[in-house]
């Protein structure tokens, strides 16, 4: 009976401990992260933005790095344009942004997108 009462008092604190992991990485995936780039395609009807990045790594590096990363546009999404709000439909292709994204269940959310005039 002794036995029994430690095995399940082990694995009682491994599932805390385990929870408590899980917790810590859903609030790291709450933060937000910064990306600036172009927009290559836009899906008014999914909600969708691809935006195309260019990053030149370090000083030392020669290569170019190009990225393509799709952001899942919500109604919580605020967009701009200079000082006015605009909508998914008043973005082009070809525009530069800056898109604060968040990184969710259900893939990459931006929270704000910012047309670069």
């Amino acid at each position: 009976m002794f036995k029994k009462l430690v095995v399940v008092c082990v694995l009682f604190f491994v599932a805390i401990a385990g929870a408590d992991g899980y917790c810590q990485d859903l609030v790291s995936e709450a933060s937000t992260k910064i990306v600036r780039g172009t927009v290559t395609e836009i899906d008014w009807v999914a909600g969708k933005v691809v935006v195309r990045t260019c990053d030149f790594g370090s000083i030392n590096e020669v290569t170019l790095k190009v990225d393509e990363i799709t952001f899942k546009v919500t109604q919580d999404t605020k967009i701009t344009k200079g000082t006015e709000d605009i909508s998914l439909a008043d973005m082009h292709l070809s525009d530069s942004v800056t898109v604060e994204y968040s990184n969710s269940l259900a893939g990459l959310k931006a929270v704000s997108i910012t047309v670069i005039q």
